[in-house]
């Protein structure tokens, strides 16, 4: 009995020991204790405040030519933007709403998360179709878009309340328009988005 008392006596012994090795060998790290409280509960993540898919009522050339005017650009060129003869000056091509044809109304779809933003748009009632694609970054009340196909990039001032989502431009570079971008300010901030998922 006295052999397995010394031989318990040692274990303690020993493992005392090594834990005091231990501490001296990490003192002055930076690295925290195994039990210390950091070290056993996971850092919270924070949720992504704008994460979902939202979706305006419908946007009219009027409204849409105010948020096209608000990013810097001319009723002008939102009107032909709108009828879908407009040539943008990085793809070089007539893009628009309206795609050549009259449109009384379109609406906006935007599909956010995981870091990738894909905006949607349908004219008069037709099925929503693929119109923009790239990433984002939220900082704050902030949000940038990177355009997948070009080097555009804007960022927007974001408000959530409740199920609504607003967007407000509030600079671009790389988009061909100078310190603006037009285009992507009047689609992504003519409106309300409203979250559907």
């Amino acid at each position: 009995m006295r052999d397995g008392l010394l031989r318990g006596i040692a274990a303690v012994a020993l493992f005392a020991l090594v834990a005091c090795a231990h501490a001296s060998q990490t003192a002055g790290q930076g690295s925290p204790s195994p039990l210390s409280s950091s070290a056993l509960s996971p850092s919270p993540s924070q949720p992504d405040p704008i994460a979902g898919t939202w979706q305006t009522a419908r946007v009219t050339e009027a409204v849409f030519i105010k948020g096209w005017e608000a990013a810097g650009g001319t009723a002008r060129d939102g009107q032909a933007f709108w009828k879908g003869t407009f040539r943008d000056p990085l793809a070089g091509s007539l893009v628009g709403v309206g795609a050549k044809t009259p449109t009384s109304y379109v609406v906006l779809e935007l599909k956010i998360q995981s870091g990738s933003v894909i905006q949607f748009e349908g004219n008069d009632g037709a099925t929503l179709q693929d119109s923009y694609e790239g990433t984002y970054h939220v900082s704050g009340d902030t949000v940038q878009f990177s355009d997948t196909h070009f080097t555009c990039t804007d960022v927007y001032r974001f408000t959530v309340s409740g199920s609504q989502l607003q967007l407000h431009l509030t600079s671009a570079s790389g988009c061909g328009f100078g310190a603006t971008d037009p285009p992507a300010g009047a689609i992504f901030s003519s409106a309300v988005f409203t979250k559907t998922t």
